[in-house]
């Protein structure tokens, strides 16, 4: 009778112990797959909740470590408090120079967030972690964001990634050429070679040629009239 007592109760022990493990690692799964778009809706608080739940063995981990690091920072930004800020600082320089590219789709998704200091400090992540899969969106933040210090980090980054993966540069495919104008009377546009604003019928002054990506980065916006923009 005590023997099957104690067979029972090892029974119950490990059933508890496998429901206890499996909880733990459906809530560091639901934080991989879900923490950079809680963050993005301002969950921060329901994030770092969860994280503090998790054995210290999945808290090591490189992409928790991103989550917790930009959920205190979104914290941050948000509140202004202080203990946010301090959290984010300490495990800042840790996290992106760990080396460790596993955190890159995190960080890439991290680059749509509503906040400028978000989008840069992810892209200066990417760009010290050199993981080339975060290449294109670099570029289409670099190209596009509405905060030129945000441009200028992931342009920063991007560079960074290209420089140590040469063979990413050959993937990106031939650079595409335009003409941009410099007068104070034109327009900040870049031009096809035949718009007849640089070919002298409306422009006066000088033009020179350059990538568009560069066009870009300089401010540059498309012609209406050999571009098509509206």
């Amino acid at each position: 009778m005590k023997r099957n007592l104690s067979v029972l109760l090892t029974l119950v022990l490990l059933l508890v112990f496998s429901a206890s493990s499996a909880a733990q690692e459906d809530k560091f799964t639901y934080l991989i797959e879900n923490g950079a778009r809680m963050i993005k809706e301002n969950q921060v608080d329901s994030v770092l909740d969860k994280i503090r739940e998790l054995p210290l063995e999945k808290k090591s981990d490189t992409r928790i470590k991103v989550i917790e690091n930009f959920a205190n920072l979104k914290g941050y930004v948000m509140t202004k408090r202080r203990e946010y800020g301090e959290r984010w600082k300490l495990s800042y320089k840790s996290v992106i120079l760990s080396g460790d590219k596993s955190a890159t789709p995190i960080l890439v998704e991290l680059l749509r967030d509503e906040d400028q200091y978000v989008r840069d400090y992810a892209a200066a992540a990417l760009g010290y972690m050199g993981d080339e899969r975060a290449l294109e969106e670099l570029q289409r933040v670099g190209d596009q964001d509405e905060k030129g210090k945000v441009r200028k980090r992931a342009q920063w980054a991007h560079d960074q990634i290209s420089a140590k993966n040469p063979s990413a540069k050959s993937e990106e495919g031939p650079i595409e050429k335009v003409m941009v104008t410099s007068s104070k009377y034109e327009p900040m546009y870049y031009h096809k070679p035949d718009c007849r604003r640089v070919t002298g019928v409306i422009y006066l002054g000088a033009i020179r040629e350059i990538s568009k990506r560069d066009a870009l980065r300089q401010g540059y916006g498309p012609c209406p009239e050999c571009m098509g923009a509206k």
